[in-house]
Order: C-alpha cells, then structure tokens, then sequence
C-alpha cells in the first residue's frame, strides 16, 4: 500500500481517485471539511437534497461530474449525516469517503484530526492499481 499526502491550509479538499483491477473498477471522492461551519454547510446541503449547489459551493467545483458524485444523493441516510455533523462538533475536521463501483456506492465517514496534511491509503497490489486521478 502507498500513502498520498497533500498539504492543505483550505477549508475543503477533494482527491479523486480510479482503482482497476481484473473484472473490477472502483471511483473514490475524498472529501476533506474542516471548520464546522463548513462541515454543517455540507450536511445541510446532503440533506436538503441539493448537492450539486453544496459541491459547487462548499467543495469549490466549477461544475459536477453527476456520474461520480450522483451516489451522494443516497447519502441522505440520516445515520451518516448525523455522524459527519457529530465529528463536526468535535474535531477540527471531517473526512468523507464516497465509493463508487459495480456493486454499489459505499460511505466513510471519520474525523480529521491533523487538517494541515490529508493522507490517502491508495491499493496497490500484484492485481490493482489505485491512482490520483484529480485533486480539487
């Protein structure tokens, strides 16, 4: 496995990440919120059901790749908007993981206790191969 570490004095920073394997693809968004102000814009946005606005907003995107972030519409899961609103209150930061393959979109959520660096464990084996594909 492979760390990639970026430096960010931001309030958000997002890395996109493709990973390839045999028979399998995997498209990730990693969402870096600090400050909870930002953090509750973001889950307010998720809840509300306009996602487009709060990733253009809060994420700073010029425009939305739907096919990548659509499967954050399913994240209007009361459970996960609760826990990114909780670490919100108590961490400097909020780290959100989306995960987009054949089998379905599947979400992280963990605080981000040191928000100067942001660091992503990318999977790289004998069969796989993860790679940065857009840091935003």
């Amino acid at each position: 496995m492979l760390t990639y570490s970026i430096s960010s004095s931001r309030k958000t920073l997002t890395v996109i990440t493709e990973l390839s394997a045999p028979r399998y693809s995997q498209k990730t968004c990693h969402s870096f919120l600090k400050g909870g102000e930002t953090v509750r814009e973001f889950a307010k946005g998720l809840r509300d059901g306009n996602i487009e606005s709060v990733l253009k907003v809060v994420l700073g995107l010029a425009s939305v790749d739907t096919g990548l972030f659509g499967g954050v519409f399913a994240m209007y899961k009361q459970g996960i908007l609760d826990k990114i609103v909780d670490y919100s209150d108590k961490y400097p930061g909020v780290y959100v993981k989306v995960s987009t393959s054949q089998y379905g979109t599947f979400y992280k959520v963990e605080p981000w206790r040191d928000t100067t660096e942001a660091n992503i464990t990318l999977l790289n084996s004998g069969t796989s191969t993860e790679k940065v594909v857009k840091v935003i």
